[in-house]
């Protein structure tokens, strides 16, 4: 479904500028590799007298978990917070059949992972620790043939009751702890027959055993859902709202696919205000995205126009993991009002391709912990995430929503060191390593066992602090407890400038609890500084 959305701030990414000319110092022979100047730790802020621990929040978590991610998904799953795993998915035919093969004779890949090894172990170990288990049932409707199969289905009151049965009696035989149904989109003209199908479905599971869950996703913009009847008493106990492709391939210009707030009102804050003026809060839940939606832009500044065309990479949908890579080597950007993070770097397909700007959004540990904020705040019953599986292994997601949960009084900044790497060094020059163009600095960083966990690496080349105790100028990366950055020393918006000279690179680190480090210092002299790589420098 495409949603128009306007995008907001103006935000600058780098600007451009040019190499210096100015002739090279004479500078002595490269230092040996394995002899890297080594900066001091980052000093740690001192621990205040410690106050109550924050009160543990109760919250409904449903993960939904898709087939093809099942074996990165489960490593991951802090079981102290997920309540409900949604193994997704099982099709619906337009007949009312559970499919588990189709024409061809292939075996869906949803189905396929249920009947795996992994899924049966998972799922013991899942409901052992106390966490619902169940399938999700789904019919899409999005082209013209599905959307013929979904009216066949809930026209027809023969139909709906078999598929509720056949629901129930694959519950009861796989021992899951109820369904959750995916009917995407409903057509507004059978609203009433999905409430029936619902209805079905909850007595059918009542058959069975009383007090199954039973979830009904339905798409943010809530056109075809009846929610008061859904999640009446003998229907759902929740509306998942679906919270994400508010920006589709085809928006005109990038921003999140999950915005928090927009200036058009189709947004996450825009779809639950909505939802709670049909039913009580707590019986909403609002699903959010670990992935981000990536498109061409003209520029390097949020709220850019799209482009695309002949030689020009189409939008596509970066997992968590994948987009925090591209930010990790261009840097990471807020937008406060969608409560996104972004990146932007050049890119070129081929030499006679056009280059462009490409500009990533998605949400990190500080939006998806403003969006689970909102979620709270509004008492809705909890959060869903689509998909486990795409942090791939990464912990600051779930460090982030535990955050929100399991609240600490965090008060203590990480610490961290950083070296230039000496494999790049070029000598050294009145007693700083000498670099040329960019610094490549190796960083390491931790925080403590009872932290909140690592969220920001912040350089800059000057040492001037905010109110916050960050880096007033500077660029800010996602952190991991080893992160290498190749980092620009030419730019005028981090402190740099083009002419070569001594440099003193200021490093720090800030934790989910919003705990920022104290700078350290690595003194380097650049040889030909560089900037930020443009589409233009591609090109030439």
């Amino acid at each position: 479904m495409a949603l128009p959305i306007i995008a907001t701030a103006c935000i600058s990414v780098s600007d451009d500028g040019q190499v210096g000319a100015t002739p090279a110092p004479e500078v002595t022979a490269a230092a040996p590799a394995g002899s890297p100047t080594i900066a001091p730790l980052a000093s740690i802020a001192p621990t205040p007298t410690p106050e109550p621990t924050p009160a543990t929040v109760e919250a409904e978590v449903l993960g939904f978990i898709p087939g093809w991610l099942l074996e990165q998904a489960a490593p991951a799953i802090d079981r102290d917070l997920l309540t409900v795993a949604a193994i997704h998915s099982v099709e619906a035919s337009g007949n009312g059949r559970l499919v588990s093969k189709k024409p061809s004779g292939d075996v869906p890949p949803g189905w396929k992972a249920l009947e795996s090894d992994a899924f049966a172990e998972l799922k013991d170990e899942l409901q052992a620790e106390g966490i619902k288990v169940v399938p999700v049932i789904q019919r899409a409707g999005w082209t013209e043939g599905t959307a013929e199969r979904t009216a066949t289905l809930l026209s027809k009151k023969k139909n709906r009751r078999a598929l509720a049965d056949r629901i129930a009696r694959f519950v009861d035989e796989r021992g899951f702890d109820g369904v959750n149904l995916d009917f995407e989109p409903v057509p507004a003209r059978l609203a009433d027959e999905f409430v029936s199908l619902v209805r079905d479905v909850r007595a059918a599971l009542d058959g069975i055993e009383p007090g199954l869950h039973l979830s009904v996703d339905v798409l943010p913009g809530l056109d075809g859902y009846d929610l008061a009847s859904l999640v009446a008493e003998d229907a759902a106990d929740l509306a998942v709202i679906m919270g994400y492709n508010y920006r589709t391939d085809r928006a005109a210009v990038a921003g999140s696919t999950a915005p928090l707030m927009d200036p058009s009102g189709v947004d996450l804050a825009g779809s639950v205000a909505a939802a709670i003026e049909q039913i009580e809060p707590g019986q909403v839940m609002l699903a959010l995205p670990w992935y981000g939606k990536a498109w061409a832009t003209e520029t390097d500044r949020a709220g850019s126009q799209t482009v695309g065309g002949k030689g020009i990479d189409a939008p596509s949908d970066p997992h968590y993991a994948v987009a925090v890579e591209f930010a990790t080597r261009s840097g990471r950007n807020y937008e406060p009002a969608q409560a996104s993070a972004w990146t932007a770097y050049p890119e070129q397909q081929c030499p006679s391709c056009p280059a462009v700007w490409r500009q990533v959004w998605y949400d990190d540990p500080d939006s998806f912990g403003a969006k689970v904020d909102h979620a709270l705040e509004q008492g809705l019953a909890g959060v869903g995430v689509w998909a486990l599986g795409m942090e791939n292994g990464r912990e600051e997601l779930w460090q982030a929503l535990r955050h929100k949960l399991r609240p600490s009084n965090d008060a203590v900044a990480p610490g961290g060191n950083a070296t230039l790497d000496p494999e790049q060094l070029r000598g050294d020059l009145e007693g700083r390593d000498v670099v040329e163009g960019v610094a490549p600095l190796r960083l390491f960083a931790d925080d403590d066992a009872g932290g909140s966990g690592l969220m920001l690496v912040r350089i800059g080349l000057d040492g001037e602090l905010d109110g916050d105790g960050r880096l007033v100028t500077g660029r800010s990366y996602p952190a991991t407890a080893s992160t290498d950055v190749e980092f620009p020393l030419g730019d005028e918006s981090t402190g740099g400038a083009t002419e070569p000279g001594p440099r003193d690179i200021h490093v720090q680190w800030r934790d989910i609890a919003g705990n920022w480090s104290e700078p350290l210092v690595i003194e380097a002299w650049v040889l030909d500084p560089l900037t930020s790589p443009t589409p233009e420098d591609l090109a030439a």
